[in-house]
């Protein structure tokens, strides 16, 4: 089975240290540290809610990738059509060996997903990432955050009040989290209409209560 090019490209998002800085991503640190908020809220956002700890919501565990900078020169040679690399997308198991992260940090991760109540719905043969569910409690419990509601000029979001804290031997192997917050959604939206990101107002809910 070999790579395609989404795969490639959510790899080489992955290696990208600003691909951590996106708003729609929880960045990961192994230490407790003074609370700030992340990337992409707003200064002057006001929290008028708590999201009930019984809701669903679906994310996705990115893992860190061995060997960055040699994987973003791979991935350039590939589209370089002077590279004798142009077009040749490696198989998914020599892509996996040379700069994927290991079965057994793969395990470390879901098994530590697991064991805090996590719900693993899907699993990847390159061990790039993980799909999970989890509630809002739970959530907030592993990852040592709030879930809060803000609104911020007339427009409405959900996000952790900061950036996400793990055990070190775990955050070492993450790179980050993704989809504990809506303001990717709410940015694209507004873009796609022509105005400021501050002045979408659609709303976007998380998932489904708890049974």
């Amino acid at each position: 089975m070999k790579f395609t090019k989404h795969d490639i490209s959510t790899a080489a998002r992955v290696a990208d240290v600003a691909f951590v800085e996106s708003p729609s991503l929880a960045a990961v640190q192994s230490q407790s540290s003074k609370v700030h908020r992340p990337p992409g809220i707003p200064v002057h956002a006001k929290q008028v809610g708590h999201l009930a700890t019984e809701l669903r919501m679906n994310f996705v565990v990115a893992l860190k990738l061995r060997d960055t900078e040699d994987m973003k020169q791979f991935v350039q040679s590939l589209y370089d059509s002077s590279s004798p690399d142009f077009r040749h997308f490696p198989k998914q198991a020599e892509f996996s060996l040379r700069f994927g992260p290991t079965a057994e940090q793969y395990h470390a991760v879901t098994e530590f997903l697991t064991l805090n109540g996590f719900v693993i719905t899907h699993t990847y043969d390159s061990h790039l990432v993980v799909d999970v569910s989890g509630t809002v409690g739970d959530i907030e419990c592993a990852f040592q955050v709030s879930l809060y509601e803000y609104v911020f000029n007339g427009q409405w979001f959900f996000a952790p009040d900061k950036r996400l804290t793990l055990p070190p031997d775990v955050a070492v192997l993450i790179q980050c989290v993704m989809g504990l917050d809506n303001l990717a959604k709410l940015q694209r939206r507004a873009a796609r209409i022509g105005l400021p990101p501050t002045l979408a107002t659609r709303r976007f809910r998380p998932a489904k209560r708890v049974s």
